[in-house]
């Protein structure tokens, strides 16, 4: 039973035995506290579910409860007994996504796009399981999906429209914009490591990065900023004029950064495709990044026509993530995502 002003409490059942004189049977008495051959209370069971819901660790909620950590375990798996249900209509917008389950395993996981609820957990991301998953779903059902939400996974974009026919693929922005960044942060690296070791601009291009990746319609051109380990007084236009002085293959991956950036923040189809033609191969990362874009151009235009995105896909990722920090990691897959269904899904 639960804790009663923070004293154990023991509720102790005799169990009475009857015989019947007509069927020469016997039976034994019931009673609405708990289920038959189990020991513990259905009030407790509701608390474990409850504490459930929050970020604690399963030892935290024996303690707290009075029974042992593999009674909670138990009791866990029995409550969030998860079972899909293939005859439920599709939602109209889905997100697909992985995350690292167990050891260096990756699952996959899916929401709803408009009411962000979690759809499904796959015990891993192959292409056989997620169309074993979906083809359970009658055809009817899935032709009702119009779009999908992904990163640039090539092998998730060979099996959308096979599976949802009316849909189309969305290219979330946020990892497109990560591409171009990590593209230009591998330029500045690189003619860092060419500097000498204690010269002013390769401490401007080690401290000051954050500048470079910055829209280039929020940097101040008049205020004067002290920057640390340059014992300097610097404006952000001054700090880009002296990073882009050391290398024009610098100065011409952050140029095309600020032009990708601006068109994806204005969505402007128009002004990406113009930065894909008058792009000019450099022998940078940015090349290979833009090249992907090409590739990938139908799909970042549905991108910048709507306002879908992986972002609460990744915020369940994030709640995920603390869960098994909280848990110290999981060995067993099924006990990992029956938590995971308590916490994130029934929320």
């Amino acid at each position: 039973m639960p804790s009663i002003n923070n004293y154990v409490t023991v509720l102790r059942l005799h169990k009475q035995r009857f015989y019947c004189r007509n069927c020469h049977s016997s039976f034994m008495a019931h009673t609405p506290i708990m289920h038959t051959h189990c020991s513990i209370a259905d009030v407790t069971k509701k608390m474990i579910r409850q504490w459930c819901l929050d970020d604690v660790s399963e030892k935290e909620i024996a303690q707290q409860i009075n029974i042992s950590p593999s009674s909670v375990d138990r009791c866990i798996n029995s409550i969030s007994a998860h079972h899909v249900r293939f005859s439920q209509p599709l939602p109209h917008h889905i997100c697909f996504d992985e995350f690292r389950s167990i050891g260096s395993r990756m699952s996959f996981i899916c929401i709803d796009g408009d009411s962000h609820q979690l759809l499904e957990l796959l015990p891993d991301r192959l292409i056989k399981t997620i169309k074993h998953f979906f083809n359970g779903f009658d055809l009817n059902n899935r032709k009702q999906v119009t779009s999908v939400v992904m990163d640039l996974n090539a092998n998730y974009g060979r099996i959308i429209h096979g599976l949802f026919p009316n849909a189309k693929i969305v290219i979330d922005r946020f990892h497109l914009v990560q591409m171009l960044g990590r593209s230009l942060d591998d330029t500045r690296v690189k003619v860092a490591q060419q500097l000498p070791t204690k010269s002013r601009e390769r401490h401007i291009l080690k401290s000051q990065w954050k500048l470079l990746k910055k829209p280039v319609d929020k940097l101040d051109e008049t205020h004067r900023k002290y920057r640390y380990r340059l014992h300097e007084y610097l404006s952000d236009f001054e700090v880009i004029d002296i990073c882009l002085g050391t290398s024009p293959k610098l100065n011409h991956d952050w140029l095309a950064y600020q032009a990708f950036l601006t068109a994806m923040q204005n969505r402007n189809e128009h002004d990406f495709e113009v930065c894909l033609r008058q792009y000019d191969s450099a022998g940078t990362a940015m090349d290979k990044t833009v090249k992907t874009f090409k590739k990938n151009l139908r799909d970042i235009k549905h991108s910048l026509e709507t306002k879908l995105s992986n972002g609460p896909l990744e915020g369940t990722n994030r709640r995920i993530k603390q869960i098994k920090h909280t848990a110290c990691g999981y060995r067993n897959l099924n006990h990992y995502f029956n938590r995971i269904w308590l916490e994130v899904a029934h929320r």
